[in-house]
């Protein structure tokens, strides 16, 4: 499912897969927002053809506004082909 998601002054478009266990965002829309990044170095996720992705970095609490609805999601960033 394809959303438009706010972000500060920013709207994103995201995709959503309801069986998700964690959140990502590709590091070049994460620098256009302003997002700010733990080292999660060693961490990797497996994506769906079976490839590890090395995590760039970790952030807490990211106030997203879908909607009417406020929410705060965790995100990971990682390399995503556009």
């Amino acid at each position: 499912m394809q959303l438009h998601v706010s972000y500060a002054a920013y709207e994103i478009t995201v995709l959503l897969d309801s069986g998700l266990t964690h959140n990502f965002i590709s590091l070049p829309a994460a620098r256009r927002v302003g997002l700010q990044f733990s080292n999660c170095s060693g961490a990797h996720v497996v994506v769906a053809n079976g490839d590890r992705v090395a995590c760039h970095g970790f952030t807490l609490d990211v106030p997203i506004w879908i909607s009417e609805e406020s929410f705060a999601v965790d995100c990971f960033s990682i390399p995503m082909n556009n």
